[in-house]
């Protein structure tokens, strides 16, 4: 007999990893919660459509680390460290004192933007999980009457993304079978519009 946990169990399990995860501020730690939480998803999460939440949130999170990194060396504060190239710098107002745009990018300063990234991107993934593995509608059934107005409030933000990526697969789906090409970033012009 398959009987699924209960979706509370999920979301406190993925809110305890998360919590941990933030507390410790390792990026191996993160890594490694993240790939713990992979095989759980692999595992566990039915074929549903919020099951690909996950995968979602991984794809997510590594835009999140792209531009972490990205702003994070292209606008800050200075970091002293190794130099690895400096950007042209533009120049900004007087009260806008201590912050560059452009300048000299440190080693100490991209692994800094890139640490944050991956803090994020991890807490992003543990969440999407969560959101696989768990049905919005039993979540919402589950939900103690005195708090059911929050539950609606939140199934409905935690049912964006599954619908979201429901979507996306429809419309990729259509889109082949009308014998255009779905890979590649032009693609998601296509995507965009009927979305």
């Amino acid at each position: 007999m398959n009987r699924s946990l209960h979706p509370l169990v999920w979301w406190i399990w993925a809110g305890a990893m998360a919590t941990a995860v933030a507390m410790t501020s390792s990026i191996s730690i993160a890594i490694a919660v993240v790939g713990v939480t992979a095989i759980v998803v692999r595992n566990k999460a039915e074929e549903t459509p919020w099951a690909a939440s996950f995968s979602w949130s991984l794809k997510m999170g590594l835009w999140v680390i792209a531009i972490r990194v990205l702003t994070g060396v292209l606008i800050g504060v200075p970091m002293p460290g190794r130099k690895i190239l400096t950007l042209p710098v533009i120049p900004l107002p007087h009260w806008m004192a201590g912050i560059r745009i452009g300048g000299p990018v440190t080693l100490e300063r991209l692994t800094s933007t890139a640490h944050d990234g991956i803090m994020i991107a991890s807490i992003i993934a543990l969440l999407g999980a969560a959101a696989s593995l768990s049905s919005p509608h039993r979540l919402l059934r589950s939900m103690p009457v005195m708090v059911y107005e929050f539950g609606v409030s939140v199934v409905i933000a935690t049912s964006i993304l599954p619908q979201f990526v429901t979507s996306i697969s429809r419309i990729k789906q259509a889109q082949r079978l009308r014998g255009h090409e779905s890979t590649g970033l032009l693609s998601w012009r296509r995507i965009a519009l009927p979305l």
